[in-house]
């Protein structure tokens, strides 16, 4: 009976759902165009750090992301209103990414 309460509590342990890990990345967001960019989003995880980044500056940023995942949605805003889309950006391949202005 001891040995079955036993096996009991070790399954029920095992099979309660526990914390993912995070992972976190340094990350540069540098902006080569003359509008400011007003907003920076990533989905699925968390930012560190001003998402704000004035025109022909560099930010350095902490992303967090969930255990296991490089690849998720990155999103900037210009303060002009024009949006740059990176989706499936991959933290775990590159540290940084940079915005320019528009080419014709």
């Amino acid at each position: 009976m001891r040995k079955l309460l036993l096996l009991t509590a070790i399954l029920l342990a095992a099979a309660t759902a526990t914390p993912a890990m995070a992972w976190t990345f340094a990350f540069q967001v540098k902006n080569s165009s003359p509008d400011d960019i007003i907003r920076i989003k990533i989905r699925g995880g968390t930012i560190e750090g001003s998402t704000k980044v004035r025109a022909f500056q560099t930010v350095a940023l902490q992303v967090t992301l969930p255990d296991g995942v490089c690849k998720t949605d990155l999103r900037a805003e210009s303060a002009s209103g024009r949006y740059y889309s990176d989706g499936k950006f991959d933290f775990c391949k590159w540290n940084g990414v940079e915005y320019g202005p528009p080419t014709r």
